[in-house]
């Protein structure tokens, strides 16, 4: 016999109540470490018994992200870099939108970030830098809806990954808009109404807020994800010179971010960039074999995965956020790399040679080190994701055990008064 809910859904599917489309997918950005903490593993039991593991690593698919941090800190370069990443495995069906706010990116900076080719960049990265507005880029966000939906087939791809019931995911090619910064940008209406009694930041709040309810639908249902780039600066004492609380569970102590509470309230994943420039901290040529400044990326919020953890990544001032050399660190703290230089090696390739004071020329000349330290850190890497195996707890429901549909009963029982 059908459920209520079953009855009422198929009732009113063509008025489109009652439906449920949800697709729960997520996209890397690129970056070890921070991908892995982020993500979530959940092992389940599909309809046909099979195990299945639903790995998600990066940001979930059709959200917002916010790449926040003070000047420098290498926000802008992150957004490009994990943009690049999410659209490049889908060719010239997906492509990235830069609204260029700030003025100050260029395709020759692209090219240098992402490694694509001129004729990549001229099919899939669109810098704009005219119209900052939140309307332009709602008009934007709603055209590639249009597009996609009237392209069906030929934008939507098998995504390798099942519900609960089975079944596989079906979705469109993702698109990336970089909003670059959230302070560049305004409403028409701003210069033409003045809302009583709100300041100019309280104005900005309520436009800022409009856009991220409005384009969040279309995002969603078209797999638009989009990034923006947005300020964290030091918070303002109160009026009596008081420290003011903190704006979200996770924010640094001491710092303010712009936008108003529902740009922050709508947003999937908040990751805060923070450079460490203690004469300590900085990588130079002479002692690390490369100039680089350490940056901890903090992760305010998170949808998928708990915040408040951070991870440290190796910046590049002309090459951004390096991997190799992200991965290299981790290696050398986890223990994973053995010997003596200039004769070090990994426990699983103990013929790959490599010197650890060198190592940006070492991954510049000899690829085979790249592929083996990528290797060595697979395993270690798909131990920070967080795992939820819901196959134990059906294992113990099936058996009778104390599993959770029983305490629910039991809890039910105590609160009815029933013996």
């Amino acid at each position: 016999m059908a459920s209520a809910l079953h009855d009422i859904k198929v009732a009113n599917e063509k008025k489109g109540l009652f439906t449920s489309n949800i697709v729960s997918i997520s996209y890397p950005l690129g970056f070890p470490l921070l991908d892995e903490k982020l993500g979530a593993v959940y092992i389940r039991k599909l309809p046909d018994g099979t195990i299945y593991r639903d790995v998600h690593k990066g940001v979930p698919a059709g959200t917002f992200t916010i790449f926040c941090g003070q000047t420098s800190s290498g926000k802008t370069s992150a957004a490009i870099q994990a943009a690049a990443n999410i659209v490049e495995p889908f060719g010239d069906l997906a492509y990235v939108i830069h609204r260029d706010g700030e003025k100050s990116t260029s395709y020759d900076r692209v090219k240098v970030l992402t490694g694509w080719s001129e004729q990549k960049i001229a099919d899939c990265y669109n810098i704009e830098r005219e119209n900052s507005t939140w309307e332009n880029v709602l008009a934007e966000i709603i055209e590639v809806s249009e597009q996609k939906k009237a392209g069906g087939d030929r934008f939507l791809y098998n995504t390798g990954q099942y519900d609960i019931w089975g079944n596989e995911y079906k979705y469109y090619v993702p698109t990336v808009v970089i909003i670059d910064s959230l302070m560049k940008f305004t409403s028409e209406k701003e210069a033409q109404d003045v809302i009583n009694g709100l300041t100019s930041g309280g104005r900005t709040a309520i436009y800022n807020g409009m856009f991220f309810r409005n384009a969040l639908e279309y995002m969603y249902k078209y797999n638009i994800n989009v990034f923006v780039i947005s300020h964290l600066d030091d918070a303002m004492p109160d009026m009596r010179g008081m420290p003011k609380p903190k704006q979200m569970t996770f924010m640094p102590n001491g710092k303010y971010m712009a936008g108003g509470a529902k740009s922050k309230l709508l947003t999937s994943s908040i990751i805060y960039f923070r450079p460490h420039t203690t004469k300590d901290d900085i990588k130079t040529e002479e002692v690390n074999g490369w100039n680089g400044v350490p940056t901890e990326a903090y992760v305010i919020k998170s949808r998928t995965s708990k915040g408040g953890f951070s991870c440290m990544m190796e910046f590049i001032q002309e090459e951004g956020f390096d991997s190799k050399l992200t991965l290299f660190d981790f290696a050398k703290d986890s223990g994973l790399i053995l010997g003596r230089n200039p004769s070090c090696y990994f426990g699983s390739m103990p013929d790959v040679k490599f010197d650890t004071r060198i190592m940006a020329k070492e991954f510049r000349e000899r690829p085979e080190i790249v592929a083996a330290l990528f290797r060595e850190c697979k395993e270690p890497l798909m131990n920070l994701i967080p795992v939820i195996d819901t196959t134990k707890e059906s294992e113990l429901a099936e058996n009778n055990a104390t599993g959770k549909l029983q305490e629910k009963e039991l809890i039910r029982s105590i609160l009815n008064g029933v013996d």
